[in-house]
């Protein structure tokens, strides 16, 4: 009796270790064949990789191990996950569209509800996406200099599509955005570096900008003073009526345009007078100071 309940626990010892070697063996090929970096950069490595359309399909490998997800330690098929399961290389031309908002779901809805997202989801391919701005393989955190999306670099991104006067005229916005920008306060600091002073994306937003029609929008007429309030404590309704893309001063400000004329016509006249008359009184104390014996 004892041996034949020995056997039959050796004959249910032997029949697990026959199912977990059976499903070893058949989990193999996919550890075996799972896709890798190294998979990818064996064609994308190729800085003369192109597709049908003449775009670009080259990665340099250097600078996505240092993006922001490189660092963290996501591969090619965390965001390609149509790739996962493919084990023939290369791969179909066809790919799905990477989602950035299987990670960033809240940045995906806000940009969604959205000017720019609503476009989008209507099929509109001229609106900016993710990698329009961020970048696609070398995306860098907001914080680092290198990044196009660094806080003195964030109005010239918006002005490659709203200084586009063939865009503008399409799709009905005024463009010399960055122009009329640059001629600020905030533009001109900003050229010099100052990372605190307002940029696009302070007053319209990052991701949920709105028209100013819009009374969700931050450049509401209603909500202005507290958008304003966000550097200026203390903003109201006044203080937010001064204007920032003033195309013409003398037409939208004639005061402002005058006051700023007559200062430029007498500083130009100012300094050549002062300086002919610091030069003319040097000259007369050199010419005093020779005659004297």
């Amino acid at each position: 009796m004892n041996k034949c309940v020995y056997i039959r626990k050796e004959m249910s010892r032997f029949k697990i270790i026959f199912v977990s070697i059976s499903l070893f063996l058949i989990m193999l090929p996919q550890f075996s064949f799972s896709t890798t970096d190294e998979d990818c950069l064996v064609c994308h490595k190729n800085p003369n990789l192109k597709n049908s359309d003449g775009r670009s399909l080259y990665i340099d490998s250097e600078k996505l191990r240092s993006s922001i997800h490189g660092k963290a330690g996501f591969s090619c098929v965390d965001c390609h996950i149509d790739l996962m399961e493919v084990k023939d290389f290369p791969h179909p031309a066809k790919l799905k569209a990477v989602s950035c908002g299987q990670c960033h779901e809240e940045i995906e809805n806000d940009y969604l509800e959205g000017v720019h997202g609503k476009d989008y989801a209507k099929g509109i391919k001229d609106v900016p996406f993710c990698t329009d701005c961020h970048n696609e393989h070398d995306i860098t955190s907001p914080q680092d200099l290198s990044s196009p999306v660094y806080a003195t670099k964030v109005a010239d991104v918006c002005s490659r599509c709203h200084d586009d006067e063939a865009l503008a005229q399409q799709y009905g916005f005024l463009t010399a955005r960055l122009k009329t920008y640059s001629r600020s306060f905030h533009g001109i600091a900003s050229k010099f570096g100052e990372t605190r002073v307002a940029n696009c994306a302070s007053c319209h937003g990052f991701h949920d900008i709105r028209p100013s029609t819009d009374p969700r929008s931050s450049i509401h007429p209603d909500n202005l003073p507290q958008t304003c309030g966000k550097c200026h404590p203390g903003a109201g309704a006044n203080f937010a009526r001064g204007k920032i893309h003033v195309v013409s001063e003398k037409l939208s400000n004639k005061w402002a345009y005058f006051i700023k004329t007559f200062y430029i016509i007498m500083i130009t006249v100012a300094i050549p007078v002062f300086l002919i008359f610091i030069t003319a009184d040097l000259f007369h104390r050199l010419v005093r100071r020779r005659a004297k014996p």
